[in-house]
């Protein structure tokens, strides 16, 4: 799902592709279970309040594609130029989101 970039003309050809139809499908059951998630947080008053849902699911999957994408991309970069762990990266950028979105 992550590795699928759709394009705009997958919205204007009006053919049927299944492969398409079923990432799209695939993502937006993940995408349901964020926005779940958020509003059972704000409910428990675990997330903040004031958060658009909608928005925060956006930002909170991009970040996470981001996150993961460079990580994986860039692991041999980050441990011979910077001495990272890409691992302590992924769970450091997680922990920042949350302190986030936090209430």
């Amino acid at each position: 799902i992550m590795e699928y970039e759709n394009k705009e003309s997958d919205f204007a050809s009006g053919l049927p592709d299944k492969l398409r139809d079923e990432c799209y499908e695939q993502g937006e059951k993940l995408y349901h279970h964020l926005v779940n998630a958020l509003e059972a947080g704000i409910k428990e008053g675990v997330i903040r309040s004031e958060l658009d849902i909608v928005q925060t699911a956006h930002i909170l999957w991009a970040c996470t594609v981001g996150i993961f994408t460079t990580t994986r991309k860039k692991a041999n970069y980050m441990r011979l130029y910077h001495g990272s762990d890409p691992e302590k990266i992924i769970a450091e950028a997680f922990d920042m989101l949350l302190c986030a979105i936090k209430s």
